[in-house]
């Protein structure tokens, strides 16, 4: 028999299914839920998990209403611009850093969405230091159409390659 999940588990778990009413009756009986962090090696809180991306591969999945779900997290508290302590996640990495490098939120066609409902939401398009750390984070993984996306919502092409790969030869000059 195994061991019982605990609140954020069972939550996390909801997450990556896309099961919206059991999260929310998981955010109702724990509020604090959002702000609390995996005990594993990842240390994510709810939110990163909706990036697919720096959390266990189990829990690496993107359903349908993953938008959905952002938009409550983020209703319910959580932090949009909480970094990642995930191993390689690098210093500024944040929910939007994860999802912008992340194969099945793009697979699925809600990468460009999740980008602009977690900066509906509060997240910094140029990252939490105004580097541009998202954006060249989606150049860098080839994700050009969330790059396009950030560039849309205010994050600066300030390295060359940068402006390189959203085509802004004006800056890049």
């Amino acid at each position: 028999m195994g061991a019982e999940r605990t609140p954020f588990e069972s939550a996390a778990r909801a997450v990556a299914d896309g099961y919206l009413s059991a999260l929310t009756a998981l955010l109702r009986a724990h509020p604090g839920l959002t702000q609390e962090r995996s005990r594993d090696e990842f240390g994510a809180i709810l939110l990163h998990h909706v990036a697919a991306n720096g959390v266990p591969a189990e829990l690496q999945g993107t359903p349908d209403n993953a938008v959905e779900v952002a938009r409550s997290l983020l209703a319910w508290g959580a932090d949009p611009d909480a970094l990642v302590d995930a191993p390689d996640a690098g210093p500024g990495a944040t929910s939007l850093c994860f999802l912008v490098s992340s194969w099945p939120p793009f697979e699925r066609g809600l990468q460009v969405p999740l980008v602009q409902a977690l900066v509906e939401g509060g997240a910094r398009p140029g990252g939490v230091g105004g580097e541009g750390l998202p954006l060249s984070t989606a150049l860098t993984f080839g994700y050009t159409r969330a790059a396009e996306a950030l560039a849309e919502l205010g994050a600066p092409a300030l390295l060359p390659f940068a402006a390189a790969g959203l085509g802004h030869l004006r800056e890049l000059r």
